[in-house]
């Protein structure tokens, strides 16, 4: 099992990486069931997109979630509880290449380097890689990705 500890930077709730990320049907059938209309009036019932509730439901512009807040300097979602499945199974993405045959991914995040986490436990395991390769056949450098260059 892989387990990322999530540094509670609130970076992937920033930017437009969650911007891109459609809110699902199941997640607007959560927040009606549950009546959590302080939600849902930042979503566009048609296209289940964000939208600002201060400025005429124009599509949401700011860089960053409505849900994130800071404490203490670390992030945390003022919804965690009916959070969108999207950030449920972040960092995990489904593929919708219908040609892949992985049907789950890391989000793209991870590999730009714009999660400390999983920054911190790739380091972890390039340096127990290259050192168990380097017991094994001498060699010494490992990397994750060809885009790696760090």
């Amino acid at each position: 099992m892989i387990l990322i500890e999530c540094q509670r930077c609130g970076d992937c709730c920033k930017g437009s990486a969650w911007l891109r990320l459609l809110v699902q049907e199941k997640d607007v059938q959560k927040w009606k069931e549950t009546k959590r209309t302080d939600i849902m009036e930042y979503v566009c019932s048609e296209c289940l997109r964000l939208v600002d509730p201060g400025n005429d439901k124009k599509p949401w512009k700011k860089e960053e979630c409505p849900f994130l807040q800071t404490d203490n300097g670390r992030a945390q979602c003022k919804i965690y509880d009916v959070r969108p499945i999207a950030c449920q199974t972040f960092p995990m993405v489904r593929c919708s290449d219908p040609e892949c045959h992985q049907k789950i991914h890391l989000h793209h995040r991870f590999w730009a380097g714009k999660c400390k986490a999983f920054d911190q436990f790739r380091k972890e395991v390039e340096s127990d890689l290259a050192a168990y390769l380097a017991d094994k056949n001498g060699t010494q450098q490992i990397r994750l990705s060809d885009s790696d260059s760090k």
